[in-house]
């Protein structure tokens, strides 16, 4: 289990990094890998913008109607006896639950836009360092270049035996997959 249970050694970080990043510069080096994280991005965030917007549209209305409908029942309330006014409280209560529901996930929907906002931002800054990585690259502090590699990598793949690296772009939707290896591999 553990340490002990791993044949393999440790990897120095700087070596592997150098590596994932000139996988990276050889991903970028034709020009579609940008657009296309671009696009896909873009396109991915644009649909779920538009469910939240139908979805936000659309709950006030039910909100109001099960308002409304609560507002009818109370008022009803005075003039039911008996049976009548207790299967009135169990629909009272049910609406007062369905309110409560369709209420927090307006909540949610909203707290989704806010996300969304923030992912818009980050999927900018990802696509302008894409597209200009080279000159980009050296000049980024250290947490923002591992912020960019990990928006970019998905995984690194070491199979030590056979001397093969393999480093998979993440997200992309069409599975682009880079694939390097070290000496002594043969892929």
């Amino acid at each position: 289990m553990g340490a002990d249970a791993c044949t393999a050694g440790p990897l120095p970080a700087q070596a592997i990094e150098d590596f994932v990043v000139a996988r990276i510069r050889e991903a970028l080096a034709d020009g579609t890998l940008a657009a296309e994280v671009t696009r896909e991005v873009q396109e991915r965030l644009a649909g779920q913008r538009a469910s939240l917007m139908a979805e936000r549209r659309e709950l006030p209305s039910k909100i109001a109607e099960l308002s409304s409908e609560g507002k009818r029942m109370v008022e009803t309330m005075s003039n039911v006896k008996g049976a009548g006014q207790r299967l009135l409280d169990v629909k009272l209560r049910e609406v007062g639950e369905q309110l409560g529901r369709l209420e927090a996930r307006l909540r949610q929907v909203e707290h989704r836009f806010s996300l969304l906002d923030g992912c818009e931002l980050e999927a900018e800054w990802v696509s302008r360092c894409l597209a200009d990585f080279n000159l980009v690259w050296d000049t980024l502090s250290s947490e923002n270049r591992g912020r960019l590699v990990r928006a970019v990598i998905e995984r690194v793949e070491v199979d030590e035996p056979k001397g093969d690296v393999r480093t998979f772009i993440a997200n992309l939707g069409s599975g682009i997959e880079v694939i390097v290896s070290t000496a002594g591999g043969g892929t």
